[in-house]
C-alpha cells in the first residue's frame, strides 16, 4: 500500500507534509490496520494530521445527512451500515459476501444461455461493462419476471467487439 500512496502523492504532485489526510474506510475495519496506517503516513510520509471515517459515513455527509442506513454494495461484498447523528452503529453492520462480480457472473450466465460466450478475463470486462451500461434495478422486478417485461422504450441494443448485438 505505501508504493501506492506514494504513487498517488507523486500523480498529483504534492507533498504529504504538507496536507493532512482523510482515509475512508470499510466497516469494521480492525483496529490493526488503521494504526498500522497512520504509523506510514506519519513516519514514512511525515504527514501532520490524519483522520480515518468510515465509508458510510461519508456517504451521508456527501448527501447532507448524519442519520441514515447505507447499503454500500462493492465487487465482493455488501454492507448494510446504520449511521446515528455520524456515528456509525458498528454491532449493527451487516455484511454479506455479495457484490457487483456475483450480478456480473449472473448476466454472464443469462448471455451464455441466450447464445452468447464469454471466457477470457477481457471478455468478462465486457459482461462488467454490458452490466454497467445496460442493467437496472426494477421497482417491480418481480411482476416483470413473472410476466416478461413489455417493449421498453429504454432497452437498446449493445455492440459487442466482434459485430454481434445483444438486445
Amino acid at each position: 500500500m505505501e508504493a501506492l500512496w506514494r504513487h498517488v502523492f507523486d500523480q498529483l504532485k504534492v507533498s504529504p507534509k504538507e496536507h493532512p489526510i482523510l482515509l475512508t474506510e470499510p466497516p469494521l475495519n480492525p483496529y490493526e490496520n488503521r494504526i498500522k496506517t497512520a504509523d506510514i503516513f506519519f513516519e514514512k510520509f511525515g504527514a501532520p494530521k490524519i483522520f480515518f471515517q468510515q465509508q458510510a459515513v461519508l456517504s451521508l455527509y456527501a448527501r447532507g445527512m448524519t442519520t441514515g442506513l447505507v447499503l454500500d454494495c462493492g465487487d465482493g461484498v455488501t454492507h448494510c451500515s446504520p449511521v446515528f447523528e455520524g456515528f456509525s452503529i458498528n454491532n449493527a453492520v451487516q455484511r454479506i459476501d455479495l457484490g457487483g462480480r456475483d450480478v456480473t457472473k449472473n448476466l454472464q450466465l443469462l448471455l451464455r444461455r441466450s447464445g452468447y460466450v464469454f471466457h477470457t478475463t477481457s471478455e468478462f470486462e465486457i459482461v462488467k461493462k454490458i452490466k454497467e451500461m445496460q442493467c437496472y434495478v426494477s421497482p417491480h422486478g418481480e411482476v416483470e419476471q413473472k410476466y416478461g417485461q413489455k417493449e421498453d422504450k429504454n432497452v437498446s441494443a449493445y455492440h459487442l467487439p466482434d459485430g454481434q448485438i445483444i438486445q
